[in-house]
């Protein structure tokens, strides 16, 4: 028997990867067993408006991971002026788009479901960032957005009530800025594979 190659198939991609790929047209993925000119001739007689192969695909899709972080919008909420403009410098050189408060008060009258992540001080002024957290966790518009505590209170009961709280990680101070990239980063691509799995 002779082998059998799939036709190519049309496929719903990422906007992240969609925004890498020069052609914005319907995408068909290539077999890469058979010849692209006859694979691309084939999809272009059904219709297709677009191809591309498997090889190219893994490069947008590369590309994608490397751009994951534009767009992003990160609030960094602590009441250390100092620490707020050292975050916001370190995250931007990685590509995120920063916004600081120096309260929870402050940090509440922004247009929340806009942040891709919160990094949230614990211990501030009249509200605290327990506090703060529970009305983020309370509100069905906010309710997904990831939180990482920023805090000098590393106890287990402080980390426990934190996660508690609905908190996805946990960052000790004195802050190491290569931890809190790594952690923003993780958290950030976490919480983008669970979106995609409820869709």
């Amino acid at each position: 028997k002779g082998t059998r190659h799939p036709a190519p198939f049309p496929i719903e991609l990422p906007d992240n990867i969609i925004s890498c790929i020069p052609n914005k047209e319907d995408i068909v993925v290539l077999d890469p067993f058979m010849g692209s000119g006859t694979v691309a001739l084939s999809a272009i007689k059904n219709g297709c408006k677009g191809y591309i192969g498997f090889e190219k695909f893994q490069e947008y899709i590369d590309l994608a991971n490397e751009r994951i972080n534009e767009f992003m919008k990160i609030l960094v909420v602590d009441d250390e002026l100092d620490l707020c403009e050292i975050l916001q410098y370190n995250l931007e050189t990685e590509g995120y788009e920063v916004t600081t408060a120096n309260s929870a008060e402050e940090a509440l009258k922004l247009p929340l479901q806009e942040y891709a992540l919160i990094l949230l001080d614990v211990m501030m002024g009249e509200m605290s960032g327990f506090q703060m957290a529970r009305k983020i966790k309370d509100n069905p518009y906010t309710a997904q957005i990831p939180i990482i505590f920023i805090t000098a209170l590393d106890s287990e009961d402080n980390t426990v009530k934190g996660l508690n709280i609905g908190a996805d990680d946990y960052i000790a101070k004195p802050l190491s800025m290569k931890e809190v990239k790594a952690r923003v980063k993780a958290v950030l691509r976490r919480a983008n594979s669970q979106s995609h799995q409820g869709e």
